[in-house]
């Protein structure tokens, strides 16, 4: 009898704690619960018109738009398509801060953007889905998110194949009841971006860890130009430009300096890139002087930690100020070829 009375006590003390974080929550962190993507353009969307809510980096909430994305509107014919990673869901800022947002006010009605990130879909998951999101849009430029120059043979094979693991959505069942519940939906979104990969075998984050360096001549050829092979004939198939913009992390010293990561990765990939004619940005110097003339550090929120996370307002407006550029510059090539 004690031992059912003690397990009574413990499951209701659970069920209080869960209640009252789950009401702090709201104010706190709301993810909607996601769902399978009927049109298959990514692994999955968000609720259409779903709220969010985060605290948990920066200070943001919004709506998503009719087809589970970030947008502030729809746009139904883009001549610009955003593919990437959380970075470019963008979450973490307000909507008319992200890089699409950002583009569609410099464009000012002469191009259209719509941004397609979404978590969980790092570089990889968003080049296999270049042919499927060139076959639904047809928009005269697409634009993918990196946070790595360093391609692993495995992952490019699976890309260029559509062979990647899809991340499941359980919006239905138990599991996607429990997933209402806000504490329950945290921790499940927590497993969902890094624990589950210590499990599942070729279970695919969003994360992609940098190997150490290792001299140029010593990197591989063959993924580079499987993948950028892969991208180059889109191009050519659908009669669309393909542009690739590299952020990456930096580190602030004691002494207020700053640096980035270096590898000869970036080497190869910016040589590949050029090959292929894939037009490519590495944010690199970008970010290097909007720190040092602006004092703004691409990554990082007031309420995290300085230079760590996603990709902030600054690092946003940088990014949308250099993929501008150089669409103005490919238009610009355009038009000389025409005339």
């Amino acid at each position: 009898m004690r031992l059912l009375k003690n397990a009574f006590k413990i499951i209701c003390a659970g069920l209080t704690a869960v209640a009252v974080l789950s009401v702090l929550l709201c104010a706190y962190s709301i993810t909607p619960v996601h769902i399978d993507n009927p049109k298959g353009n990514t692994d999955y969307v968000w609720p259409s018109g779903a709220v969010w809510v985060r605290m948990t980096e920066g200070t943001s909430w919004g709506r998503f738009d009719q087809n589970g994305f970030n947008n502030m509107k729809v746009i139904n014919n883009p001549d610009i398509l955003i593919l990437g990673s959380s970075h470019m869901e963008a979450t973490y800022i307000r909507q008319s801060e992200t890089v699409a947002s950002r583009l569609n006010s410099m464009f000012d009605g002469k191009h259209q953007a719509y941004n397609l990130g979404v978590s969980n879909h790092n570089f990889y998951k968003a080049c296999q889905y270049v042919p499927d999101n060139l076959e639904m849009y047809h928009p005269k430029y697409i634009v993918i998110e990196s946070s790595t120059t360093y391609l692993d043979p495995n992952r490019v094979y699976e890309a260029v194949n559509h062979s990647i693991y899809k991340t499941q959505s359980h919006s239905t069942g138990i599991i996607g009841t429990l997933q209402k519940i806000p504490f329950v939906r945290l921790v499940y979104q927590q497993s969902e971006t890094g624990l589950i990969g210590l499990f599942v075998p070729g279970y695919s984050s969003e994360q992609i860890e940098e190997p150490a360096n290792e001299p140029y001549d010593q990197i591989s050829d063959a993924p580079y130009d499987m993948l950028f092979g892969f991208l180059s004939a889109q191009e050519q198939k659908y009669n669309a430009k393909i542009i690739i913009f590299y952020h990456p992390p930096e580190t602030l010293h004691e002494d207020g300096t700053i640096s980035f990561y270096e590898a000869d990765y970036l080497r190869k990939f910016t040589e590949k890139a050029q090959q292929y004619n894939i037009a490519f940005i590495d944010m690199t110097k970008p970010f290097e002087d909007m720190y040092y003339n602006e004092h703004h550090l691409p990554h990082g929120f007031i309420t995290g930690e300085i230079g760590e996370g996603h990709l902030n307002r600054y690092g946003h407006k940088a990014i949308a100020d250099e993929v501008y550029r150089v669409i103005c510059a490919l238009g610009e090539e355009q038009k000389d070829a025409n005339d």
